[in-house]
């Protein structure tokens, strides 16, 4: 979906009277998160990175489309647990 349509929006128009929230940037964001977070507690830090690398990359794409509580949030949890290794 995502190499056609790349953009986050909350009124995107699917068809004529309907519209829906489509937030794909956001919903990877947060599926490279919870990967992420599985891989820290199975003991893979470094798996863990890579997916919060990931996860940031999709939730500043999706910012720079659309600002939501669901995106700011997201980033903030993702830069909490990125960082809270390196302590």
């Amino acid at each position: 979906m995502l190499q056609y349509m790349n953009e986050d929006c909350a009124e995107y128009t699917l068809y004529e009277g309907t519209d829906i929230l489509f937030f794909p940037n956001l919903l990877m964001a947060d599926n490279y998160l919870k990967m992420g977070i599985i891989a820290r507690e199975a003991g893979r830090e470094r798996a863990a990175t890579r997916s919060w690398k990931k996860a940031q990359d999709f939730a500043n794409k999706s910012l720079l489309s659309e600002q939501t509580e669901w995106g700011l949030s997201l980033q903030q949890e993702i830069l909490r647990l990125s960082g809270a290794g390196k302590n």
